[in-house]
């Protein structure tokens, strides 16, 4: 695959992400009022408070260790489930005649499910992958251990020089890796919940359709 349809996917993978992050089964969508929803400002305002107060000292290697790992599951299970729900969607036929106005709701409610649970479950794959190869970074580059508050805070104009600007851009750097890594990481579990919650929608739905004469 070349590199262009390589870029072109993760691009549509990313929109199909976000979008049905914010959308139910029945094809309605509520966008938030800028690109992050709430709960994602949260994840950042919380993500920004570790680095300075939990993880000053970056990530230790224990710590990386049983990310990755855990990680390294969740994608295998994850691809697992997206060619799963892709063989139990190509059983459903959406291509009946005749079909009653409750009959067409119920199939396009499934196609949405099938949309949805895909798209989250993908998104959270690469997540996962984006986490991972944050994460070895920190294994291979001894500086993304530093202790941010080892960094002195230039107190006067005559104390700007080469060295300390190019302290400040790797603090600045240190800092932006660390909160990414937090927040996609806080991210990826925030996407296991839609996950649940839609397959819990599905289910619900589907058992309250099935009536006892």
């Amino acid at each position: 695959m070349k590199y262009k349809s390589v870029k072109y996917y993760i691009g549509r993978l990313i929109s199909d992400g976000q979008k049905w992050q914010n959308m139910n089964i029945n094809g309605k969508e509520v966008k938030p009022i800028c690109y992050f929803s709430k709960i994602q400002f949260i994840l950042i305002f919380i993500s920004i408070s570790m680095v300075f107060f939990v993880t000053k000292n970056g990530f230790n290697k224990d710590f990386i260790g049983y990310i990755i790992a855990s990680l390294s599951i969740f994608i295998g299970l994850f691809l697992t489930l997206v060619l799963t729900i892709f063989d139990k969607f190509q059983k459903i036929n959406f291509e009946q005649i005749n079909l009653s106005d409750k009959d067409k709701i119920i199939l396009i409610q499934r196609k949405n499910f099938f949309k949805q649970f895909t798209a989250l479950t993908s998104y959270s794959i690469l997540l996962s992958t984006l986490c991972i190869f944050l994460l070895s970074l920190s294994l291979l580059m001894d500086i993304l251990k530093v202790n941010i508050y080892n960094f002195k805070i230039i107190k006067s104009i005559e104390d700007i020089n080469c060295k300390n600007f190019l302290n400040g851009v790797g603090l600045f750097f240190i800092v932006v890796y660390r909160i990414s890594v937090l927040y996609f990481l806080l991210d990826f579990f925030l996407m296991i919940l839609y996950v649940l919650s839609s397959i819990y929608t599905y289910i619900t739905l589907e058992f309250d359709r099935k009536k006892i004469s």
